[in-house]
């Protein structure tokens, strides 16, 4: 967790506050996830595609996180207030089958590929 002005404030989380983390203990990646100011409610319907174009619709800086990032934020999403739902990520796997998948990250910490048009997954849009 870092706060980059220290007492001063507004030590809000996404303004001055934020979370840095790095995964695996040889050849690490670190990322700092800044979520974007809201969600983008899918009501279980959207799927990674469209999922990807509402983070570009609310804004122009804004996209999925990669499978990294959604990682960091499942580490931290008590602090980022984030919901127990699954999410979509920006990361592609082409199985055995040759489709391409996203993969997803689980309320449970598991990661795992989706169909890119399967529902039932939330969306949170990260800024560049």
């Amino acid at each position: 967790i870092y706060d980059l002005n220290g007492n001063k404030g507004p030590n809000t989380v996404g303004k001055d506050i934020g979370v840095i983390t790095a995964l695996y203990p040889s050849d690490s990646v670190v990322v700092a996830p800044l979520l974007a100011q809201q969600g983008v409610s899918t009501n279980g319907l959207m799927g990674q595609i469209e999922a990807g174009r509402a983070c570009l619709n609310q804004d122009k800086e804004t996209r999925l996180p990669n499978r990294y990032e959604a990682a960091s934020m499942f580490f931290n999403k008590k602090l980022l207030g984030l919901p127990d739902v699954g999410w979509w990520t920006s990361s592609l796997i082409t199985l055995s089958d040759g489709e391409i998948y996203a993969w997803t990250q689980s309320v449970a910490g598991r990661q795992g590929p989706l169909h890119r048009t399967a529902g039932g997954h939330g969306v949170w849009c990260i800024r560049r």
